[in-house]
């Protein structure tokens, strides 16, 4: 009896699966660009050190928004931090998928598929500015974030610099989106380098012109 519920049961989970995938992907948010779509698939390259801040991103995996399979990965990276019990592990996780969602979105972008690049680049400074929250959070109620705040320091400036670079080759009515999400990353370093200075550590260096 068993057996014969066995098939069913893969069809129905199956069913489910592939449900589950239609919903999410009809329910993210889409933003339409104007622009000639190429195939700059070979010209991509996985920002590792940058040459301005020594921040290194994670590789974001080969299953990127254009995949089916993302949905699968989007919703366990929420599972993930349901899960979590831990403050401080929080915050690395924002930051963790801050990053993934970063150079993801920047793949997407030099490929020409300007429309779910933007949305993941807008997501990535989501959680940016999740992590910088739950830094602020973590630190009123006394915990020692210190290490945490210089990395997240680092990462925003990163974050900006390879939107700055993403300029260059964006639609011209993207831009004004961009500046848009570049603010978030400004804002970031901008408040981890006040509360830095004000524990007497140097933030990294700033080429750009912010008070």
């Amino acid at each position: 009896m068993y057996k014969r519920l066995i098939v069913p049961g893969i069809a129905l989970s199956f069913g489910f699966a592939i449900l589950l995938i239609s919903i999410l992907r009809t329910a993210s948010v889409r933003f339409e660009f104007t622009g000639p779509v190429q195939d700059l698939s070979n010209q991509i390259q996985v920002l590792g050190e940058d040459d301005s801040v020594e921040y290194i991103f994670p590789y974001p995996g080969k299953v990127l928004p254009d995949s089916l399979l993302w949905p699968a990965k989007s919703l366990r990276d929420r599972l993930w931090l349901t899960v979590n019990t831990n403050d401080g592990k929080e915050a690395d996780l924002y930051l963790l998928f801050s990053d993934k969602r970063l150079i993801a979105g920047q793949i997407l972008f030099l490929r020409g598929d300007y429309e779910l690049g933007f949305s993941t680049l807008n997501k990535a400074e989501k959680y940016l500015e999740k992590a910088m929250n739950k830094e602020i959070e973590n630190r009123n109620r006394g915990m020692d974030t210190k290490e945490f705040l210089i990395r997240i320091n680092k990462a925003s400036l990163a974050h900006y610099i390879v939107l700055e670079e993403l300029k260059l080759k964006a639609p011209s009515d993207a831009l004004p989106r961009i500046v848009e999400v570049q603010d978030i990353s400004k804002l970031v370093y901008k408040t981890s380098r006040d509360v830095l200075q004000e524990k007497n550590i140097e933030p990294v260096q700033n080429p750009y012109d912010w008070r």
